[in-house]
């Protein structure tokens, strides 16, 4: 099997920004790319010899395959095609804002700020001229240059909060643009000289929710509309239909499915078909009124802006594991079980694997769905460090389930808590050795009550796992005997580690983690003077806390180790006569804490010893 993607993206179809074709393989395991490939204006291998910086014409998208016969040898060819998935549906990650589209009042000063989706604000000031003035708007693109255009067979619906406000007349409002040459025309309006609330122009069906509903918008108060296109059939028993639905001082309207028809008599040109005339664009837009030669001023804002092919949404429910992560943390894999709604006509087995999207993440390879809860539910898995790439600065993220159902579609938002807890020893780049006790010390999360942890081990810098110890106390301490190969890739984890389902998978919710440290094995030797009697190294140094003192012995006999302070006094100690000829590392002062200040490391063995010098700092 090999796995193919082929994106194309227009861009500006020109020579300064050319359509680019991209080709992604996976083929035993790997993945590969040709990254984006740019048109040029012509081939001269192809006819005809001339065109765009893009697809010469229109493109059909599918599979082939051909038999090649060699030496009339009778030959047998299969092709097979699986997982097959074709998507225009934009995802647009910014917007396109254009200003003084109509440049009525070229004194004017208008400020712009474009942080999609979570705000647009468009404010025009002083505007002294009469009548409509300056119109301003913002479309919906993929690349940040170019607006993304519909046409008559999307279906696609965005929603926004919107408030108005300024001085003297004005309005605004958000857009729809089912006019090609004309971007302004088809609107929704939201008209602040008397407050009426409509959509109307070009193609559009006429609906006033003043005139339905009795609303009158108050400047400075915030709307939240959702429009949803259906493309339907387009012929005249079953036309393209639009409906607007508003939530306006906490109650709800809908126009209802209005349907399109042959042609707008007021609008040019008067013919089409049963649904938009040409291409459509899809954002906001606004524009100052000006009925007295006033110096007036008009701001719309726009935030919680969103973009949607899933219309007709089957109720869905979520559930994450993990809900808690270290962002850095070691995890493979997210888990997330999917629950349709009780009467909602669905089942687990309707969903659509393949489509399912976590944050914009596809299930991971060779994900087999599991059915759970005596079918209720569906569980999945996702790649944790693809899906933790997706999740914005903050210490609690949304995450967003999205994927078809039984040939609808649906959505389910969850939130995760981010933390950046860590594990304080083993500390980075320190030594310890196999059959050691280590005391492994992290901070207890005080945000949650967890009372027991499990501690895994990793001996190649997180790939891998290994549980060593299970319901430990979650105090921030435990004794540990250092086990493993010797590495220095290691790792150690504290999670709080659920049941393994009837699905095998096991949730995790990660409380602490080390840095990187080494793994040593003690090394036997056959007589004294093999090995040497020292101590090799104390690290860190200087510490912030406990002390790593790596050390040798020629044999094995009665040993101590202790640390002094600069008064004589004997503030740590341990006895080592268990420990053998070779060389080993022992941690000092865990339990007892090291105040800031110089301290001797003293190791003695019968009638000899040696010292070694260490600081302690804040």
């Amino acid at each position: 099997p090999i796995r193919l993607e082929i994106i194309y993206e227009p861009h500006g179809v020109k020579s300064t920004s050319p359509a680019t074709i991209e080709y992604r393989v996976n083929y035993q395991g790997n993945d590969y790319t040709s990254g984006q490939l740019a048109f040029d204006q012509a081939n001269p291998a192809e006819d005809p010899p001339h065109g765009l910086y893009g697809i010469l014409y229109e493109a059909r998208v599918g599979g082939y395959f051909q038999p090649r016969l060699g030496n009339g040898v009778p030959v047998n060819v299969t092709a097979a095609w699986s997982d097959i998935a074709f998507s225009t549906t934009p995802d647009p990650n910014s917007a396109v804002t254009n200003t003084r589209i109509f440049n009525d009042c070229p004194t004017s000063t208008v400020t712009v700020v474009n942080n999609y989706p979570s705000l647009i604000s468009i404010q025009d000031e002083h505007v002294d001229c009469f009548g409509y003035a300056n119109l301003h708007n913002w479309r919906f693109s993929e690349d940040g240059v170019n607006a993304v255009e519909f046409n008559n067979n999307s279906r696609f619906g965005f929603s926004a909060d919107l408030v108005i406000s300024g001085t003297g007349n004005g309005e605004g409002g958000l857009l729809i643009s089912p006019w090609y040459s004309q971007n302004v025309d088809g609107r929704f309006n939201v008209r602040s000289t008397d407050g009426e609330i409509a959509c109307f122009g070009g193609r559009l069906p006429f609906f006033s929710f003043t005139g339905a509903f009795g609303l009158h918008y108050v400047k400075g108060t915030a709307i939240h509309l959702d429009v949803k296109y259906y493309q339907h059939s387009q012929a005249a028993g079953d036309p393209a239909t639009i409906e607007y639905s508003l939530i306006y001082n906490g109650v709800s309207y809908t126009s209802g499915q209005l349907p399109f028809d042959q042609a707008n008599p007021a609008e040019e040109p008067p013919y089409g078909t049963w649904g938009m005339l040409n291409n459509g664009r899809a954002g906001g837009y606004s524009q100052a009124f000006n009925s007295g030669g006033n110096d007036v001023s008009v701001k719309a804002d726009w935030s919680n802006i969103r973009f949607t092919s899933c219309l007709d949404r089957v109720g869905v429910a979520a559930d994450l594991a993990p809900s808690r992560i270290n962002r850095n943390g070691h995890g493979k894999y997210f888990t997330a079980t999917l629950y349709p709604y009780a009467g909602s006509g669905y089942t687990a087995e309707d969903i659509d694997v393949a489509s399912v999207r976590l944050n914009g993440v596809p299930v991971a390879p060779g994900t087999d769905a599991k059915i759970v809860s005596g079918g209720e539910g569906v569980k999945l898995k996702f790649d944790r460090a693809a899906v933790v790439a997706t999740l914005g600065p903050g210490t609690k993220e949304h995450v967003l389930l999205s994927g078809g159902i039984g040939g609808n579609c649906f959505e389910a938002l969850e939130f995760v808590n981010i933390k950046n807890p860590h594990a304080q020893h083993p500390a980075p780049n320190s030594i310890v050795t196999v059959g050691q006790v280590v005391n492994v010390q992290w901070d207890v999360p005080t945000d949650v009550n967890i009372s027991k942890v499990s501690m895994l081990q990793s001996v190649d810098g997180g790939n891998t796992w290994t549980l060593v110890a299970n319901n430990i106390s979650n105090d921030g301490s435990h004794n540990w005997t250092v086990t493993g190969s010797p590495t220095s890739q290691a790792r150690i984890s504290l999670v709080v580690l659920g049941e393994a389902d009837e699905t095998g998978l096991v949730s995790e919710s990660e409380i602490a983690e080390t840095g990187l440290f080494t793994i040593t094995a003690a090394t036997a030797v056959g007589d004294a003077e093999d090995v040497s009697f020292a101590i090799r190294g104390v690290q860190p140094n200087p510490a912030r806390g406990p002390l790593n003192v790596s050390f040798s012995l020629p044999s094995r006999q009665t040993t101590t180790i202790g640390v002094f302070d600069v008064s004589g006094r004997q503030v740590a100690a341990r006895d080592l006569s268990e420990l053998g000829a070779g060389r080993h590392t022992v941690t000092l002062g865990a339990r007892a804490g090291l105040r800031p200040g110089v301290y001797m490391i003293r190791l003695t063995q019968g009638s000899r010893s040696v010292s070694a010098r260490a600081v302690v700092i804040e």
